[in-house]
């Protein structure tokens, strides 16, 4: 009998035992705070604040955010940006980790491209196959900009792959539109 219940609660440790987060807050300046996944309060984010999946962290004006994904990716926020950490997509691999921009700017950074998570806006979507962008969410549309690397960028009405030193806009309104990155100490 005993044995059973032993067997029993080996079982459903892994539930109630929590694995590495998805991600950890490395850096704050400002105001920044979290919302935990199924709550709609928010609370001051701390340095080392652990973030799971659909857990959401923005930054006040004039702050900043940074996070570490569990990949080593990197996110950097700006002033005014909110973003969402989003589920695995079923049956993907690595990169399926996600996050969700809702407004405001972000800055990915990783060594190791095929481990960089997937950007979603309101108007674009960014599958990442290069190591540095960013994204921003502003005025009714999203900015896509390739530093480094390549990215698909898609909505519903199409597509486009950027390499270093283009940039898309969407503004859900139609397929993204390639253009090129001006560099005003090069012109």
């Amino acid at each position: 009998m005993h044995r059973h219940v032993l067997l029993a609660i080996v079982a459903l440790l892994p539930v109630f035992v929590s694995a590495d987060p998805r991600a950890t807050v490395y850096s704050v300046e400002g105001r920044v705070e979290i919302r935990r996944a199924g709550t709609d309060g928010w609370l001051a984010a701390e340095r080392g604040a652990a973030l799971e999946v659909d857990d959401t962290i923005r930054t006040g004006t004039d702050s900043r955010a940074g996070v570490l994904f569990s990949t080593n990716a990197l996110l950097r926020l700006g002033g005014d940006s909110e973003v969402r950490l989003l589920p695995d997509a079923a049956g993907a691999a690595e990169q399926a980790q996600g996050l969700e921009l809702h407004q405001g700017e972000s800055h990915l950074l990783s060594r190791n491209p095929t481990r960089m998570p997937r950007v979603v806006t309101p108007y674009v979507s960014a599958a990442i196959r290069g190591t540095e962008l960013v994204v921003a969410v502003r005025d009714s549309r999203a900015t896509v900009s390739v530093l480094e690397g390549v990215v698909e960028c898609e909505n519903s009405f199409g597509g486009v792959r950027l390499t270093k030193g283009e940039q898309a806009v969407a503004d859900g309104t139609g397929a993204p539109v390639k253009a090129l990155l001006v560099d005003p100490t090069r012109a």
